[in-house]
């Protein structure tokens, strides 16, 4: 029996559309006036937006946690900023985001719309997922109508401002044994190296207050 995310939603877009002329897009580039390409300020946490029509800037905002930028409009691929340990700060938090035109959510984990009906209610954007990726959000809060249910099975397009998007279902499984095994194998080694390097650094550092504990 197959998994298929409509029980773990998951999101891609298959479609960007922009409306600039076939003949305008041979044209160069002038990076020196586009500030949002060297800018550390994501665009929707008030950095500056692409300013051609021709460019469209896609940032890793750390986790699964993505934004894409094209002229004034903003889409976030998933919301999941809240960390604990191991899992490093991002250097953001939900509160930091301003500006979003749609949620686009790829299923309905924790680790990819845990901060995403907040998000969707301190902006007032949509949320886009599948029917249990909505329904979780609804739980956590959001309004029916900031909540937009797809099944991508195809003629679902959506078009936000500049940005026109077509969901697409997905497959959520668990993946192949080998890889999952690496991947296993590859992260404890990392958690190892970084439990040295604080054996290594702690005893040099004055600490006022005790160590805070890993959790286990």
């Amino acid at each position: 029996m197959e998994k298929w995310i409509g029980g773990a939603a998951a999101i891609a877009i298959t479609a960007l559309m922009f409306a600039a002329p076939v003949q305008a897009q041979v044209k160069s580039i002038d990076f020196t006036k586009e500030p949002a390409c060297d800018s550390l300020t994501p665009t929707s946490m008030g950095g500056p937006a692409p300013k051609s029509p021709r460019l469209l800037v896609v940032r890793y905002l750390g986790s699964s946690n993505h934004e894409i930028a094209y002229r004034n409009t903003v889409l976030l691929l998933n919301a999941h900023y809240a960390r604990t340990p191991p899992a490093r700060p991002l250097g953001f938090t939900r509160d930091d985001v301003k500006k979003v035109d749609a949620l686009l959510i790829g299923h309905g984990h924790g680790d990819h719309m845990s901060d995403a009906p907040y998000v969707a209610m301190k902006t007032g954007a949509p949320l886009v997922g599948a029917p249990i990726t909505t329904t979780q959000a609804k739980k956590m809060g959001l309004a029916d109508a900031q909540l937009v249910t797809v099944t991508g099975r195809g003629g679902e397009v959506k078009k936000f401002k500049d940005i026109t998007v077509e969901p697409m279902l997905g497959r959520h499984g668990d993946g192949d044994a080998e890889v999952g095994a690496a991947q296993n194998a590859a992260y404890r080694q990392v958690m190892a190296a970084d439990d040295s390097a604080d054996e290594v650094v702690q005893p040099a550092t004055r600490r006022t207050s005790p160590p805070a504990r890993r959790a286990p």
